[in-house]
């Protein structure tokens, strides 16, 4: 820092003085409460908990590793060869595509790839529609006497099995 000009003819100024003078600030506004999985018409949503990996493989045809990845955007207005879109492992974090500035979670990716809207547009038949969507594609429609989550789970064991063992 460079001094420009001092005026050493007035008197000192005190800064604890200064320091009481001043206000507190006001504190800081509430943390925002992280979104729940609760479907729209209240409860609990297990079909929000699938991993984004299991989803983009079931409603777009794209495998991405259980860890996660980076993946060529999948959304048919999107023509990517790059890529772009980040698959996160954990149901939370979702997905965000850098390429056209789109992310979220399993209904937005659903709607999405049917040519709805995502975000906080996602409302109402918008969603109802996406959530269905989703169901179809993870293969839940019907499956009534079945919860999502423990159906999700057993197809993925049953995919599991099913899998040829590679040698080591």
């Amino acid at each position: 820092m460079r001094v420009l000009r001092a005026d050493r003819s007035r008197a000192l100024i005190d800064p604890d003085q200064v320091r009481r003078a001043i206000p507190d600030p006001d504190p800081p506004p509430p943390a925002r409460q992280r979104r729940s999985h609760s479907y729209q018409a209240g409860g609990e949503d297990e079909l929000a908990l699938v991993d984004p990996p299991s989803y983009f493989r079931a409603l777009a045809g794209v495998e991405v590793p259980t860890g996660g990845d980076m993946i060529p955007c999948p959304l048919p207005d999107h023509e990517d060869s790059h890529t772009s879109c980040q698959v996160f492992a954990e149901a939370e974090r979702g997905w965000w595509c850098y390429g056209c500035a789109r992310g979220g979670r399993m209904y937005d990716v659903a709607s999405l790839l049917a040519g709805g809207p995502w975000g906080r547009e996602l409302r109402h038949d918008a969603f109802a529609r996406a959530r269905e969507f989703a169901a179809a594609g993870l293969g839940y429609v019907g499956a009534s006497s079945c919860n999502p989550l423990r159906c999700h789970l057993q197809a993925a064991s049953r995919e599991r099995r099913l899998r040829p063992e590679h040698d080591s």
